[in-house]
């Protein structure tokens, strides 16, 4: 029992555990303390757990033979699991899903179809299409996290968040999928996993990083908001030290650090939110 638990948990990946957290947080910016209420945690906990183990789950068992050589698989961000496991995590997360979400929302309609959604989106993205090996197109499905603010939201009864943070957040979810396709371009290209960046290549990946980046700060400037161009700032000084020293380990660590105390000044600057 113990060591499926430890699989669930390395499967939900919580070295990831930031891109759905923050998702969930910035909806509470007018007022955080609603985070530390009975809801606002039952809601983080549901977006850390089952809704993490079901994306990654779905992910990992498509890539279960390229995650057994991907250097960057078996600890915090992402687990080296069995076909028979990651089934299981699949079967658990969509009954989580299906269970918890009505009970979050007091909305049994709306819950089906969010439920519906982030299925179908994992659906498409791993299976049927595989637009997970589709170049280009691969870039889309990630959008998929943005429903983590409308899921926020819903479950805390609060406003949604302003159309240009989601453009933003939009910019910043192309950005991560692209930086995380070129670390793992090696293991995708040995097993003909055809994403984006094993398309274009790891110099030109390396260059569309660098003007996802450029865009977020010129986005950042034209609304004044100081710490998303900060943020950009240290994620470009980041990924120019990975292509300096080829440690990806190192751009983790940074990239997760940085993830919490960059929220909060989000959270906290008007012209960021309101």
């Amino acid at each position: 029992m113990m060591r499926f638990l430890q699989t669930l948990l390395q499967v939900s990946r919580p070295g990831f555990f930031h891109l759905t957290a923050i998702p969930y947080a910035l909806p509470t910016f007018r007022d955080p303390s609603v985070l530390l209420s009975s809801q606002g945690i039952m809601g983080l906990l549901f977006v850390l757990l089952p809704l993490n183990l079901l994306v990654y789950s779905f992910n990992d068992y498509k890539d279960v033979d390229i995650d057994r050589k991907n250097p960057r698989k078996g600890g915090l961000h992402g687990a080296q699991a069995s076909k028979s496991d990651l089934r299981t995590c699949m079967m658990v997360s969509v009954v989580a899903l299906l269970v918890l979400m009505p009970l979050l929302t007091s909305d049994p309609v709306w819950s089906l179809k969010w439920n519906a959604c982030v299925i179908l989106v994992n659906w498409v993205y791993n299976f049927g299409p595989q637009l997970s090996r589709v170049p280009i197109l691969d870039m889309f499905p990630p959008l998929g996290y943005l429903g983590t603010c409308v899921m926020s939201a819903k479950v805390l009864d609060i406003p949604n968040l302003d159309p240009w943070v989601f453009y933003y957040l939009a910019v910043m979810v192309f950005r991560t999928q692209l930086w995380l396709q070129r670390m793992d371009i090696d293991a995708d290209r040995s097993v003909g996993k055809y994403t984006t960046a094993v398309f274009v290549g790891s110099t030109p990946a390396a260059v569309g990083v660098i003007l996802f980046l450029a865009s977020e700060i010129i986005m950042s400037h034209s609304r004044g908001c100081a710490p998303a161009m900060a943020f950009a700032v240290y994620s470009m000084a980041v990924h120019g030290l990975e292509l300096a020293i080829c440690q990806k380990h190192v751009t983790m660590v940074l990239m997760g650090v940085a993830g919490i105390p960059f929220s909060y000044y989000f959270m906290t600057c008007d012209n960021c939110l309101a």
